[in-house]
């Protein structure tokens, strides 16, 4: 096999590498005019699908702590309505983790270090997690 007629391609983009670069260069050196950008593109998470729909769960969930927190001030729980955690721009389909209560028997919904106990007919108690588990 003819090293020379071997024409190498860039396993990100496809375009041919440039016939005198190093032996062992796999991506494009310059694409775009950005210097690596197919290496770059392969390797950073932050490019991926997957990273950027948990960044927006993440933001998500971490709005939805600031709420929760907000709502539940210095007090040990505090009840609420479905209504007024949407006013406040909750989203409750968003849950990290669901739990049995020991004491009521409700369902909760765990959203880091504060929860939300199903009280029925709409209404929720905001508690801390340590304090009801």
């Amino acid at each position: 096999m003819d090293i020379q007629n071997t024409i190498r391609k860039c396993p990100h983009c496809g375009d041919p590498l440039p016939e005198r670069s190093r032996s062992d260069r796999k991506y494009c050196p310059v694409k775009y005019g950005i210097a690596n950008f197919c290496k770059n593109e392969t390797h950073n998470p932050k490019t991926k699908a997957e990273y950027q729909e948990q960044k927006g769960l993440k933001k998500i969930n971490r709005i939805n702590r600031d709420i929760l927190k907000r709502l539940l001030g210095i007090d040990e729980y505090s009840e609420i309505s479905e209504q007024q955690l949407k006013q406040e721009g909750f989203r409750l389909e968003f849950i990290l983790n669901k739990a049995q209560m020991r004491v009521s028997g409700n369902e909760a919904f765990l959203y880091l270090v504060f929860g939300l106990e199903v009280l029925g007919n709409g209404n929720y108690k905001i508690f801390k997690h340590g304090r009801r588990f």
